[in-house]
C-alpha cells in the first residue's frame, strides 16, 4: 500500500526500524499488511524476543476511524513515551 504516514515517529531506512522524532509527521515507504489468526501464529512471530507496543492505524489524521493496530519494537524506549507522543499510523492523507 502507498500513501501511509505516521505522527510522532518516523521510519529510518538506515536502521530499518521506526524511531521517535521531533517532526510532527512523516511519510512511510510502501507497506504490506497480512492478517493472521492469533491461533495460527508460531512462537516468536509476534515480537516475543523484544519489547513491543501496539500502535493504532487510523483511516485518516482525524483519528475517528480505527482500522487496526500493529506491534512495533520499542527499541529500549519505555512504552509510555510512545503513548504520550500519540504515535499512530494513517492510511489516508487528507491534504
Amino acid at each position: 500500500m502507498t500513501g501511509f504516514s505516521m505522527q510522532g515517529a518516523e521510519y529510518s531506512s538506515e536502521e530499518d526500524r521506526i524511531k521517535l522524532t521531533e517532526s510532527l509527521s512523516s511519510g512511510l515507504p510502501n507497506v504490506n499488511f497480512k492478517w493472521v489468526k492469533k491461533e495460527a501464529k508460531k512462537a516468536g512471530e509476534d515480537g516475543d524476543k523484544e519489547d513491543t507496543i501496539q500502535i493504532p492505524i487510523y483511516l485518516n489524521t482525524q483519528r475517528t476511524n480505527l482500522i487496526t493496530s500493529v506491534n512495533i519494537p520499542t527499541s529500549g524506549i519505555p512504552s509510555y513515551v510512545w503513548y504520550q507522543r500519540g504515535v499512530a499510523l494513517f492510511a489516508w492523507n487528507l491534504d
